[in-house]
This record gives structure tokens, C-alpha cells and sequence, in this order.
């Protein structure tokens, strides 16, 4: 009798901890796709991804188009985004100079210059330029802003004349 009972109750116990078990499975994989992205869209430089695709068909009306280099390489993004072909590039890239780790980033690529953004940098002609907020160029009103997913701001966007 004793036996019976106790294949009974863990049976039943089997069956509560797989249903627990399924239960906080499917809370963290709702969280994964709902809630993880919106709250690390900053850490994963949404920011670029959005100046990539949202303005692409204005980079064309621009001399310079300049994105703070803030969070990243963004030139990367552009490459991937813009499906730019990688031989052209390569022909294209100018780069700067060896850092203490004996690394160098991407300064510029056809008409996008990656630099923290100050006025000094901006070349003659008409710019777009994209500033993170520790670059803001408070001396200028922005256009636009480009947001992350949780609404917090990536980038302020100004257009400049020289």
C-alpha cells in the first residue's frame, strides 16, 4: 500500500515541477524576445542600425554625412546596412591612427567620417551629422533624434552648412 501511494505522490510531483518548470521557461523566453530587446537596444547600438536604414535615402542629398563614434564602430553597420561592396571600400577607407593596443578604427569611407562630433571636425559643404548625446552640439538647434527602443535618445541630428 505504502509503495502504491508513494508512486502515486511522485508521480504528481513529476508532473508540478515540469509544470513549474514550463511555467518560468516560458516567462523567460516571453521577457527574451518582448522585454530584453527594448531594454538593451542602447547596448547593442540600435542607434546605428536606425541612421542605416532610416536615412539612407537622405545620405545622398549630403557632402559629409558624420555619426559620432561614440557607443562603437559604427562604420560597420554602414557596411552591413547599406550592403556596401567590400572591395569599394577597401579602396575607400582611411583609417586612424594605431592605438596603445596596436588597434585602429574606421575614420572615414566614402562621404561618412566616424569622429566625435565637434564643430572643428565638420568639413566645407553640407553635412548630416548625427551626435550622441555626450557629443551634442548645443550651440545648434537639432533636426531630428534618433531614439533607442526603449525611447531614450541615441543620436541628435543636425544639418550643417560650411
Amino acid at each position: 500500500v505504502y509503495i502504491t501511494k508513494v508512486k502515486k505522490y511522485k508521480k504528481v510531483l513529476e508532473f508540478i515541477c515540469v509544470l513549474i518548470s514550463l511555467v518560468f521557461f516560458t516567462n523567460y523566453f516571453l521577457n527574451f524576445i518582448n522585454v530584453y530587446p527594448v531594454q538593451s537596444s542602447s547596448d547593442w547600438q540600435y542607434g546605428y542600425k536606425s541612421i542605416f536604414i532610416n536615412y539612407k535615402d537622405r545620405f545622398s542629398l549630403y557632402d559629409y554625412v558624420l555619426i559620432s563614434n561614440q557607443y562603437a564602430q559604427p562604420y560597420i553597420f554602414g557596411l552591413y546596412y547599406l550592403k556596401y561592396d567590400p572591395s569599394r571600400f577597401l579602396k575607400e577607407v582611411t583609417r586612424n591612427s594605431v592605438d596603445k593596443q596596436d588597434f585602429s578604427s574606421v575614420k572615414s569611407f566614402n562621404k561618412f567620417i566616424f569622429e566625435k562630433i565637434t564643430l572643428d571636425i565638420i568639413p566645407e559643404g553640407k553635412s548630416l551629422i548625427f551626435a550622441s548625446i555626450t557629443d551634442k552640439l548645443i550651440s545648434r538647434s537639432y533636426k531630428d533624434v534618433v531614439n533607442n527602443l526603449d525611447g531614450s535618445v541615441a543620436f541628435y541630428v543636425y544639418e550643417y552648412e560650411k
